[in-house]
């Protein structure tokens, strides 16, 4: 065999053990990964929730591989400010919490960067949520609320938690047509953010319209009432709900067409009516004494009124009984 023969054989040789070499440190911790070992690619960039960073956030493992252990590698980055896991770390957290695992077979990066993960807080979801705290708090059964911002929001990026609304300040008055609430969110123990923001509200109710002029007296079992929806926050002390004998209660002042029927409005009717007779009923221990008398005002039952002795023409004072009677006290 001639010398250049040889030489170029040795060359051969010399590259085929480097290439060896390289593959063997190329393939490190697969090489010495047991058999059965999974294919673990930690990612580059992840994302955790406020609970911990786990393992499942920071890891891909190959297709059709085995499920990842549940496995908490430490607390979660605040909002904002990212911190760095080493692949090192990892395994030394595996290691130590299940060291009867199989150590995977490492690909990918040799360290992830992991944020928060967040979600931007949308003016749609802010109103709902403080309607729905309002509504329950603040309106109850007295109408529907809607609330419209008279500022424009811009949503802040928040954590991404389901996380409870909470007024933290609300005008001492109550609700009102314009207004200025404070809130914050909460997940847990940790305040997702806080706010302030102005406010219009309407409360939509049902309410009782004139449907014509109805004069002082009119009964409310008779007018005839219209109902639309209207809005009663604008409407001091509106009705939603006639008494349950209308009958009994009627008009205290005159009502034009269109008028909205208010609490205001609305008087009991009386039994007793200004100069009529009645029996005038004076008690003193078990003795009764019962005489006839004429009411100088109207009255209704459990209101004190003034009454006459048509013979003496003495004025008493007396509360109503009923239709005939009034209990004189002297």
């Amino acid at each position: 065999m001639n010398s250049s023969l040889l030489n170029a054989l040795s060359r051969s040789a010399v590259a085929l053990a480097a290439l060896g070499f390289a593959l063997g440190m190329g393939l490190g911790n697969a090489a010495d990964a047991p058999a059965g070992a999974a294919f673990w690619t930690l990612r580059p960039q992840a994302v955790a929730g406020s609970t911990g960073v786990f393992l499942a956030d920071l890891v891909d493992v190959a297709t059709n591989g085995p499920a990842l252990p549940a496995l908490r590698i430490t607390n979660a980055p605040p909002v904002g400010h990212p911190f760095v896991i080493s692949r090192a770390l990892v395994e030394a957290v595996l290691h130590q919490r299940q060291p009867e695992a199989i150590q995977p077979r490492w690909e990918g990066a040799v360290e992830s960067s992991v944020a928060r993960r967040t979600r931007a807080l949308e003016e749609s979801e802010v109103l709902e949520r403080l309607s729905t705290v309002m509504q329950r708090s603040y309106v109850g059964d007295k109408g529907e609320l809607e609330l419209v911002p008279t500022r424009p929001w811009v949503p802040p990026v928040i954590a991404d938690e389901p996380g409870t609304l909470r007024i933290i300040e609300f005008p001492v008055a109550g609700l009102s047509a314009s207004f200025i609430v404070r809130f914050e969110l909460k997940a847990g123990r940790e305040i997702l953010g806080s706010w302030q923001l102005p406010l219009q509200a309407r409360v939509w109710r049902d309410l009782y319209i004139a449907p014509t002029s109805l004069p002082r007296g009119t009964s409310l079992s008779e007018a005839g009432w219209l109902r639309e929806r209207r809005d009663s926050l604008s409407i001091r002390d509106a009705i939603g709900a006639l008494p349950a004998d209308p009958a009994g209660y009627e008009l205290g002042e005159p009502l034009s067409p269109g008028s909205v029927l208010t609490a205001r409005m609305v008087r009991q009717r009386p039994v007793i009516a200004r100069g009529h007779l009645i029996d005038a009923l004076v008690q003193e221990g078990g003795l009764s004494i019962s005489v006839r008398a004429t009411a100088l005002e109207d009255g209704v039952p459990g209101q004190v009124i003034r009454i006459r002795n048509p013979r003496s023409l003495k004025e008493f004072n007396g509360k109503v009984q009923n239709a005939d009677t009034v209990l004189v006290t002297l």
